[in-house]
C-alpha cells in the first residue's frame, strides 16, 4: 500500500475540505469502470485520511499491520519469557 497522502496528491496537513476535493478529483480521474485497481487504492487511501481521528492515528502508528510501511513492523513481537516491569519500580531501581 502506498502512503495515502501520495495516492491522493495532498499534503499531510491538508484540511478536511482539501482531502474531500482531492478524493473527488481522483475518483473522476480514475473511475472504477476504467481502472478498478487504482480506484480501490484511492478508496482505501481516503478511508485512512477522511477524518481528523484517522489521520492522527495514521501519523502515530503508520499504516495498518501487514503493509511494508507499517511502524508496527519495526518492533519485534515480545518473547513469552520477557518480564514487563512497571516504570515506577524501574525508576526506583535506578536510584
Amino acid at each position: 500500500m502506498e502512503w495515502p497522502y501520495l495516492t491522493l496528491d495532498i499534503a499531510e496537513n491538508a484540511t478536511d475540505e482539501q482531502v474531500r476535493q482531492a478524493y473527488v478529483q481522483k475518483v473522476q480521474q480514475y473511475p472504477p469502470e476504467k481502472n478498478g485497481k487504482r480506484f480501490s487504492a484511492i478508496q482505501q487511501a481516503y478511508s485512512l485520511v477522511n477524518s481528523k481521528e484517522t489521520r492522527s492515528a495514521l501519523k502515530l502508528f503508520g499504516l495498518p499491520n501487514g503493509d511494508e510501511n507499517s511502524i508496527a513492523d519495526l518492533f519485534p513481537e515480545p518473547d513469552e519469557e520477557m518480564v514487563i516491569i512497571p516504570m515506577c519500580i524501574w525508576l526506583k531501581e535506578l536510584k
